[in-house]
C-alpha cells in the first residue's frame, strides 16, 4: 500500500494548495465580475511552473458564467482577496495565463505572483466554482513532462 501511495504522490504531485472557500454577497449583473486568487503563499524551494492549460468546473451555473485565467503579480507583503472591476488596481502587471506562460511559485513573504480567476456571469443567477484544474510542467530536474494538479475550491457568487 505504501508503495501505491508514494507511486501516485510521485506521479501526481500537489504544487498548489486548494483554495478559497467563500461566500460573496449578492450584486447586480453589472457589477458581478470577480476576479478570486487560485493560488497562495505556501512552503517549500521556489520553482518555475510552465503552464499548458487551465479549467474552471462549477457545481452550479445558473449564472452562465464564464472563466479567464490571469497571473497576477504583485508587490510583496500584500494579501490577495476576491476583486470587483479588474484587476488593474490590485497587481503591478497582469499576464494572461495561456499555454507556455511561466512563474514562479512560492515566493516569501508572501507570493509575487498569483494565479486568479476571473468569473464573469451573463445573466442573474448562482455560480459556484468548485474546482480548478492546472496542466503544467516542472523544470527537468522536478518531473519533464506535464502534471494535473486539481485546486478545490468552494466561491458561491450570486448574482441578481
Amino acid at each position: 500500500m505504501g508503495g501505491l501511495v508514494g507511486w501516485r504522490m510521485w506521479t501526481h504531485p500537489d504544487v498548489f494548495p486548494d483554495g478559497v472557500r467563500i461566500s460573496l454577497g449578492p450584486r447586480p449583473l453589472s457589477s458581478a465580475a470577480v476576479s478570486i486568487p487560485v493560488t497562495w503563499d505556501s512552503d517549500g524551494a521556489p520553482t518555475t511552473v510552465t503552464f499548458h492549460s487551465a479549467h474552471a468546473f462549477f457545481a452550479t451555473n445558473t449564472a452562465a458564467a464564464h472563466v479567464t485565467f490571469e497571473i497576477c503579480q504583485r508587490s510583496p507583503g500584500k494579501i490577495f482577496t476576491p476583486v470587483y472591476g479588474g484587476l488593474s488596481l490590485d497587481c503591478t502587471s497582469v499576464t494572461p495565463l495561456t499555454p507556455g506562460v511561466t512563474m514562479t511559485y512560492p515566493t516569501h513573504p508572501f507570493a509575487h505572483d498569483y494565479v486568479m480567476v476571473t468569473v464573469t456571469p451573463t445573466r442573474p443567477g448562482v455560480a459556484v466554482l468548485s474546482n480548478v484544474r492546472f496542466t503544467y510542467s516542472l523544470p527537468s530536474h522536478h518531473l519533464p513532462r506535464p502534471i494535473t494538479d486539481d485546486v478545490a475550491m468552494n466561491v458561491t457568487i450570486p448574482v441578481r
